[in-house]
């Protein structure tokens, strides 16, 4: 007795050679390829439509020239003037925006320039005062009076260095 069930029979029918395994990648190939051709049709539709939602811009400017040419000359005319007038507009603004942006950068490397011999001088009366003061402390103690500046610092310090006071009978910035 023969214990095989129809099932059983029909996988034994059906065997996996070379043949049948190629049958079934060409047939998932075709598939696949419909696939995407379908997908690019689709798109290439919808491109089509796009276009299309664009002409009656383009039907209409051509509707109007049949209807009237001399008025169709006359408003691309009008609109090319106007389109000039706003170029022309537009290009006075940018010159303006180029003589502020001349001016400013101007402005700029002269505060810069200024900002630069501050900060020398800046550094000249700090190196000075720290000469001085340095003067001072070396004699703090030692000296009977407080030492003056060096004679080439005395022009830096000039805003610092106390002034005798004055002696009666002598007239004010005179010694």
């Amino acid at each position: 007795m023969n214990h095989a069930g129809p099932l059983h029979i029909a996988f034994q029918a059906i065997t996996l050679t070379e043949s049948n395994i190629n049958s079934i990648v060409a047939g998932f190939a075709a598939i696949a390829v419909a696939w995407f051709g379908f997908l690019g049709v689709r798109a290439q539709v919808r491109r089509v439509r796009a276009r299309n939602a664009e002409e009656p811009e383009q039907t209409e400017a051509i509707q109007k020239y049949e209807d009237d040419p001399a008025q169709f000359v006359r408003d691309v005319l009008s609109d090319n003037q106007r389109m000039r007038d706003e170029n022309k507009e537009r290009d006075e603004k940018y010159e303006k925006l180029d003589k502020k942006y001349t001016q400013i950068s101007e402005e700029v490397s002269i505060l810069r320039d200024k900002l630069r011999t501050r900060e020398r001088e800046d550094e000249k009366f700090r190196d000075a005062l720290a000469r001085w003061l340095s003067e001072i402390f070396a004699s703090w103690g030692i000296a009977q009076i407080m030492p003056m500046p060096r004679a080439s610092d005395r022009d830096i310090l000039h805003t610092v260095i106390p002034q005798p006071p004055a002696v009666a009978g002598t007239p004010k910035g005179s010694s």
